[in-house]
């Protein structure tokens, strides 16, 4: 049997301890008091060493609309990003977590979504729909 933080107590005032994870900190804090402990939470994209091949989609774009938001928002020349979208090629591989989530927020703000391989375990940013 593993450990929690609901098997102990507060060392300084007896009340249960909870367990939190805050961004990159993982610990666990007194229900009553002030008193808590925390260490590095390795749960994070930061710490995933996966190495991911990405493509991009937008089922609610056109393909001429497509290339155009993907040539703007990775400044390529239009015929770069033709290129990528007719042929169907990767925008990226052998990509680190923390990688991928950068550019799914920056394709995300030109209506751009994008498909992940293997399985992507963390939540990407929601495309923006702004009109064609």
């Amino acid at each position: 049997m593993t450990d929690t933080a609901e098997d102990y107590n507060c060392p300084d005032c007896g009340s249960p301890l909870i367990p939190f994870e805050d961004g990159s900190c993982a610990g666990s804090k007194c229900t009553t008091c002030d008193w808590a402990v925390a260490t590095t939470n390795h749960n994070t994209p930061a710490f995933d060493k996966t190495l991911y091949t990405v493509w991009p989609e937008s089922p609610t774009l056109d393909r001429s609309h497509l290339i155009a938001k993907l040539a703007v928002a990775l400044a390529l020349k239009t015929r770069e990003a033709m290129e990528l979208v007719d042929s169907g090629s990767p925008i990226a591989q052998s990509m680190e977590a923390w990688k991928v989530i950068q550019l799914s927020n920056t394709l995300s703000l030109k209506g751009i979504s994008i498909r992940v391989e293997p399985t992507f375990p963390w939540p990407l940013a929601m495309p923006n729909h702004p009109d064609k």
